[in-house]
């Protein structure tokens, strides 16, 4: 009888430590954290959700009528012209075919517009080409095309359509770039910036002019002038509740329109950059965190130096979001 009762005890126990424990698909067996703590372990790879997925601003919509000679809209900061004979859509068979319009039927375009360095961060981008070169950027530009529903195509790479995008201070010299998927990856996330030298960007009164032959993501750059500047790995640490499943971290310069979003090591748990970071540049390190309680900001400046290691101070912001988007507003 006692070593009933002594298995069915031991029994018991072992229920109990099996709940208060999970085991991930992919590792050990580890202890839930307690309810009111955050789970400070690192995943393998960067799971932090789109942190600002509520503060990016909304492709404007605008309509218009594609037959014509040329064709386009107008909106607040940006206007678009098509010549004819460019506009393609999918066949049944998966191939590009012109598409075959009427003067009833409108297009119809959205537009999205990155002026500001804080408009890259609330998108999760940085100014960084194919070779890991830093950019300037003037503006980049996406822009989705759909005729009765159905996406739309340009295929007229010898008659460029023509955006204008209004910028008073704007800078001379940029070169056209699209933003695309590495060929060797299988990611999508896995993008970079493109030089297309076959385009071009004219600088105008207005601010830029841009020959385009993709729709997409398009825009300007211009890769800063590093020379004299060796190069270096920027490290970020931030406190143990900060960890790549709930934060990001971008290094945004603060005297050119270049931002960097830093990678996460999981196995040191700490953000970081390739060998890309010219050392002597000044530089404002910016974390955004959501955490169970609320949204975190981390801020601070510094100079890049060849042993950088930061380390900013998230702080609760109490009107959570507004705040953050506030400060992105600054940069």
């Amino acid at each position: 009888m006692k070593r009933f009762f002594l298995n069915t005890f031991l029994g018991f126990c072992l229920i109990l430590i099996l709940q208060s424990c999970h085991k991930d698909s992919t590792g050990p067996f580890i202890p839930y954290p307690p309810p009111d703590q955050e789970d400070t372990t690192w995943a393998p790879t960067d799971t932090a959700p789109h942190i600002t997925d509520s503060i990016v601003p909304h492709a404007a919509v605008d309509s218009f009528n594609p037959t014509g000679s040329t064709s386009g809209i107008t909106l607040d900061s940006t206007s678009i012209s098509f010549p004819t004979g460019g506009f393609n859509t999918l066949n049944n068979n998966g191939d590009t075919t012109p598409l075959l319009v009427n003067s009833t039927q409108k297009m119809r375009a959205e537009v999205l517009i990155l002026h500001t360095k804080g408009d890259l961060i609330r998108h999760g981008m940085s100014s960084v080409d194919n070779n890991n070169a830093l950019l300037q950027f003037g503006a980049y530009i996406h822009l989705a095309l759909f005729y009765k529903n159905n996406p739309v195509y340009w295929k007229n790479p010898n008659h460029p359509f023509k955006v204008t995008v209004k910028d008073p201070k704007a800078t001379f010299g940029l070169q056209y770039y699209v933003y695309r998927q590495h060929p060797d990856s299988i990611s999508k996330w896995d993008s970079s910036w493109f030089k297309a030298s076959a385009n071009s960007v004219t600088e105008t009164s207005l601010g830029y002019q841009l020959n385009a032959t993709n729709l997409g993501w398009f825009g300007c750059s211009l890769p800063i002038n590093v020379d004299d500047h060796p190069s270096t790995i920027l490290n970020v640490t931030l406190p143990s509740n900060c960890t790549n499943k709930n934060t990001v971290v971008y290094a945004v310069f603060n005297n050119t329109k270049t931002v960097v979003k830093l990678n996460s090591n999981h196995n040191i748990r700490n953000f970081t950059t390739g060998k890309i970071m010219p050392t002597g540049l000044n530089i404002t390190l910016v974390s955004i965190s959501k955490l169970k309680d609320g949204y975190y900001l981390g801020n601070l400046s510094t100079t890049i130096s060849k042993s950088t290691k930061s380390i900013p101070t998230p702080k609760k912001q109490v009107n959570g979001l507004a705040d953050i988007n506030n400060f992105l507003n600054s940069l």
